[in-house]
């Protein structure tokens, strides 16, 4: 009767605790699901910037092709300014952190759901060499504007300056 007791009472603790772990799975799933719905509008808000910054340079290129004259127009550094602004992507990741550190993974059943979590982990470390490489791109972008900005208008001062040296001699001369 005893052994029976025990026996029952393990089982019992047993049931209890894949009950608790289920409700864990479930939790830490839904967890999941809400920060890559984050992570999803955030991306959109990103894709959305750089489209918005792409243009920007394509209408200073164009602009500065189609520019048959000496004077480069104000919105060209208008356009320069909109070109350095980077909105970066960082990533709602804590809880695939905590399911990693806590061994939290194991929690979860279905082998398919732990493989596409993993996948998606590798994707967002790649993600973040990414993000270093094109902030180092946009720091490299950020000199050459202020190089060219620099150079237009150094550019400008000459051609004032020629102007009125013109104009001076001819009254001098006059």
């Amino acid at each position: 009767m005893l052994f029976l007791a025990v026996f029952c009472g393990f089982m019992a603790e047993n049931q209890r605790e894949h009950m608790i772990e289920h409700k864990r799975e479930k939790q830490f799933v839904t967890s999941l699901i809400n920060d890559l719905r984050l992570d999803m509008a955030w991306l959109d808000t990103v894709a959305n910037s750089a489209s918005t910054k792409i243009q920007n340079i394509d209408s200073v290129l164009l602009v500065l092709t189609e520019q048959n004259k000496n004077d480069i127009p104000v919105k060209t550094y208008q356009y320069l300014r909109r070109a350095e602004i980077q909105v970066m992507f960082f990533p709602n990741n804590g809880t695939i952190t905590q399911l990693k550190k806590s061994g939290g993974m194991r929690l979860i059943r279905k082998r398919i759901a732990v493989d596409s979590m993993e996948n998606y982990d590798r994707l967002i470390r790649r993600l973040e060499v990414r993000r270093a490489v094109t902030n180092e791109g946009t720091h490299d972008f950020k000199e050459a504007m202020k190089k060219l900005s620099m150079a237009m208008i150094c550019s400008d001062l000459f051609m004032i300056h020629r102007f009125w040296v013109k104009r001076s001699s001819h009254k001098i001369s006059g």
